[in-house]
């Protein structure tokens, strides 16, 4: 038995905290019409378009520039800016933090935790003078109002090891100094499905005119993905989401709104991190993937939270490798049903049977696939678990020539070499663009030849390998392999 080719990737996934896709810059014809010229207007509004930055003093400036396009866009839309202090630098500079977030209750603001001041957090000093929040006017019922902060109330913990390398809960409850009953929605605390649609609404500001357009954008939850594999159950702390529409670096905050059996639209996760960013035109972060923070484990009163909110570090390696095993375990199963079919279909001058980790070990199989395995754990990436490999090993090997049938061997005699196939699997596991494991195999055959081994007399071997060009590889493959026993040395079948 030999390694025909393998092949082996491991994805090493990077966070960063807000981004969005390039979009190319539409040609424009010589003579365009309206239509296309509206849409060349419309994809270049939608390439520079950025989220407004209110300055401190300015308020009232910025109220005035919002304008909502969506007929639903909720009345417990807010933005969140802070009076900060530079003072890494010789000379300390002011500068005003922008975000985003929502009304979750009459008093209560709903944004992330990162978007507090540091020095805020873990103190006794007043948060009034340095954090703010806009209410812009959302309908001819609604006022725009600018309400400082009362208190901060409550906050996700922070896991300094994590910072810049994965996520994490993030968010952080402002109360307010008034309070807006006819302006707050109460929050949606029964987790997030897989596959469900829930909405952002994110204001857009055009480079030139400098209106800023409120506009609603539809994300789909993933569960079970490698971008954020411990996203497995509805209550899980994070979630992540694909989006409709490119996301950049100022949205930090925003809701999403979940809708409810009664119709109505509830907030069910806040704005985190933005996942797998790239850097458009405008040298710009932007993306359309995103993670959010689960508001079913917001500590709210009345409300128990889940057995699996808490949050630990390394909870993703785990989940990663549990959900590894998982699809390595389907897709055993299901190469093992292909086998038996295609030996049924297959005159076979070669008895196969079934591997096993116990019979590799003890040398109850052919030398060639302890060599194999002795190699994967070499070449393997150390990230992956022993568990996860032999469960790969298993997948890919599958069968071992256990002998060579009676008949064959009297014909060997006779001086003609018997002909023979060998089974091959190709397999890839491959990264979808929602971040779920995709499995592709196929068993297909080799042409060969039997002879007696020159090593082993008493034994017998593979000759004459008809060449088999390998597939080209999938560049994403998180798992990529090919085998067959193009050398294993046979006994004759008692």
């Amino acid at each position: 038995m030999a390694v025909f080719r393998f092949l082996f990737f491991f994805f090493t996934l990077l966070v960063l905290a807000a981004c969005s896709d390039d979009i190319a810059i539409p040609q424009v014809a010589t003579t365009p019409s309206t239509q296309e010229l509206n849409q060349q207007q419309l994809d270049l509004y939608k390439k520079t378009a950025k989220p407004p930055l209110t300055i401190w003093g300015e308020t009232e400036k910025s109220l005035k520039q919002f304008k909502f396009d969506c007929p639903d866009c909720p009345l417990s839309f807010g933005k969140l800016i802070t009076n900060r202090v530079d003072d890494s630098a010789a000379k300390p500079v002011r500068y005003t933090g922008n975000c985003h977030g929502g009304l979750i209750a009459p008093d209560l603001f709903l944004t992330n935790r990162h978007c507090i001041p540091a020095d805020l957090i873990d103190s006794e000093l007043s948060c009034r003078g340095r954090i703010k929040v806009l209410l812009p006017k959302v309908s001819e019922d609604t006022q725009s109002h600018s309400v400082d902060c009362d208190k901060l109330v409550n906050m996700s913990e922070v896991f300094p090891e994590l910072l810049e390398k994965y996520p994490q809960p993030d968010w952080a409850l402002v109360k307010l100094d008034e309070s807006f009953d006819e302006r707050s929605t109460v929050p949606h605390l029964q987790g997030i499905p897989d596959e469900t649609q829930a909405f952002l609404f994110i204001p857009l500001q055009d480079p030139d005119s400098l209106e800023v357009t409120v506009r609603k954008i539809t994300c789909t939850s993933h569960q079970n993905t490698l971008h954020l594999p411990e996203f497995s159950k509805d209550e899980a702390p994070l979630g992540f989401f694909s989006c409709d529409h490119h996301v950049t670096k100022g949205f930090s905050g925003s809701l999403l709104y979940q809708e409810t059996s009664k119709g109505v639209l509830a907030p069910a996760a806040t704005l985190s991190h933005l996942w797998d960013t790239q850097i458009n035109q405008e040298n710009i972060l932007v993306s359309k993937n995103i993670i959010a923070s689960n508001l079913a484990c917001l500590p709210m009163e009345g409300h128990t939270l889940s057995d699996d909110c808490p949050f630990a570090p390394g909870q993703q390696e785990k989940s990663r490798q549990t959900l590894l095993l998982g699809h390595l375990d389907i897709t055993q199963k299901k190469i093992r049903t292909a086998l038996e079919v295609y030996l049924a279909d297959t005159s076979s001058a070669i008895e196969w049977d079934e591997i096993s980790m116990s019979k590799v070990m003890n040398d109850e199989t052919t030398p060639q696939l302890k060599q194999y395995w002795q190699k994967l754990q070499t070449l393997a990436n150390p990230r992956l678990t022993d568990e996860v490999l032999k469960s790969y090993f298993l997948t890919i090997t599958t069968l071992f020539p256990k002998c060579l049938k009676s008949e064959s061997i009297e014909l060997l005699k006779t001086g003609e070499m018997p002909k023979a196939t060998v089974p091959v699997i190709d397999l890839q596991m491959t990264q979808g663009d929602d971040g779920r494991l995709q499995v592709n195999f196929k068993v297909t055959e080799i042409s060969t030849v039997l002879g007696q081994s020159r090593a082993h007399p008493e034994r017998f071997a593979f000759k004459e390998m008809t060449p088999r060009q390998p597939e080209k590889r999938n560049k994403m493959a998180i798992l990529s392999g090919r085998f067959h026993h193009s050398a294993a040395s046979i006994p004759p079948c008692p």
